[in-house]
């Protein structure tokens, strides 16, 4: 609408003075079209451009209005250079000849617009003076919100809610949707386990008021069905067990009262909200990367699979040319020895390079899986980051989901080359014992 108005202004003004000048109407509307074009165009596509720019945003609504308004901008456009002027030049004008009051009125516009031309030099170095001054003042922006200190004591709203944050809770929540990754899947002890050290160390953070998550309820079953006593307030070591406590529990509840509002239907989730006491936005930023190096701690570090990979290689090739070596070493003493202990040495020899030769293609699957984890290890450190930067709780919540998951097929890996490690400084003892049974 700004736009819009703005846009017909120009028009108007210039139409409006080249009438008064004497030309015709008609005459008029294409020169004011002709001398507006330019800029006109170019200032709505400009700001069509800076409103198209939302669709970068991750909130939809953002994306939304950023498409409407571009859409608005451009519809301003065509109206303003087709249907103004043509409405113009249907409809009867009247210019009102320029009284002395006007005149007047120009008067010190005129005196500005004459000093700025007169004196553009002065003026260009003493605005770029003043603009770098104020740019300089752009490094004590902070991006900080509380948006309850917006209203005055004196509002109710305000009474209330810092009488809510000093005597209750705060009025800042973070939530998470925490997936087990399965049906049923929240009744599992690892991953009830996670859920209860994640909780707990939120719960040490600052301003920090209450954290409400599922594994209390479990760890409260679990007490409560052992006499109460305090030594069982923990975790259930048992998924059946676990099931068993949350299905008691569920129908124990009175009739309209459910848990939907903590884990999902089909049990693969569950909820965990936050809340926090007199938190600003800058403060829940920081509290947006300290999760951020909760999910650096549960990655290995960026290099190490592949720098253990290259290691174990390394091993296999020592091995190989070892075993190589020791062939060309046993050559005579093989020559020496009756047929049938030939063939034998020969095959166990064989057999062995056979293993080697197996675990090179183990070798190249586990390379291969070490540059897969590697990459998705580099894009999850640099999302999480993006969306700490961007306080995106959710998504960085996704990433720790994500983070599990790698976490628990990093462990397989680590158990697959440790596995590996081992098999190959057995075939190498077992060469060199072999190696000197047949000397002897």
């Amino acid at each position: 609408m700004t736009l819009a108005v703005a846009d017909s202004v120009h028009i108007l003004t210039i139409l409006f003075s080249l009438i008064r000048k004497g030309m015709s109407k008609h005459e008029a509307i294409a020169e004011s079209l002709r001398i507006n074009l330019q800029p006109v165009f170019l200032t709505s596509a400009t700001t069509a451009i800076g409103f198209m720019t939302m669709n970068f945003s991750d909130a939809p609504p953002f994306r939304d209005l950023g498409n409407i308004v571009a859409m608005g901008v451009a519809a301003a456009f065509i109206y303003s250079v087709l249907f103004l002027p043509s409405l113009l030049a249907v409809l009867p004008i009247r210019i009102k000849e320029k009284t002395n009051n006007a005149v007047s009125a120009r008067k010190p516009c005129d005196n500005l617009a004459n000093f700025i031309i007169n004196q553009r030099q002065f003026v260009f170095w003493s605005m770029l003076f003043v603009f770098v001054v104020l740019t300089a003042g752009i490094l004590r922006i902070e991006l900080n919100d509380d948006w309850i200190k917006y209203f005055s004591k004196r509002y109710d709203i305000r009474i209330a809610s810092d009488f809510a944050e000093e005597n209750l809770a705060g009025f800042n929540f973070i939530e998470y949707s925490l997936a087990a990754g399965e049906t049923g899947g929240i009744n599992k002890p690892e991953y009830l386990t996670k859920v209860d050290e994640f909780a707990n160390w939120y719960r040490k953070q600052p301003k920090v008021v209450n954290v409400n998550t599922i594994t209390d309820t479990f760890k409260r079953l679990n007490k409560n069905m052992h006499g109460d006593d305090k030594s069982w307030y923990r975790i259930p070591q048992q998924r059946d067990l676990a099931a068993q406590y949350l299905l008691l529990y569920e129908m124990s509840l009175p009739f309209g009262l459910d848990l939907n509002n903590q884990i999902n239907v089909d049990k693969s989730a569950t909820r965990m909200v936050v809340s926090l006491k007199g938190a600003t936005t800058k403060e829940l930023r920081e509290e947006a990367s300290d999760v951020l190096l909760q999910l650096k701690r549960m990655l290995p570090a960026e290099g190490y699979l592949t720098e253990r990979m290259a290691q174990l290689r390394a091993k296999a090739h020592g091995i190989r040319n070892g075993h190589i070596a020791r062939l060309e070493e046993t050559r005579n003493v093989f020559a020496k020895q009756p047929t049938s202990a030939k063939k034998k040495a020969a095959a166990e020899m064989t057999a062995q390079y056979n293993q080697l030769v197996g675990i090179d293609t183990r070798l190249e699957r586990l390379d291969k899986s070490a540059a897969e984890i590697e990459l998705k290890i580099r894009e999850l450190t640099s999302q999480a980051q993006r969306y700490t930067a961007n306080y995106n709780h959710q998504k960085l919540c996704d990433c720790l989901k994500t983070a599990e998951k790698l976490q628990h097929h990093n462990s397989k890996l680590f158990k697959t080359i440790e596995h590996t490690e081992s098999k190959l400084s057995a075939i190498a003892k077992k060469i060199a014992t072999e190696v000197k049974q047949i000397e002897k």
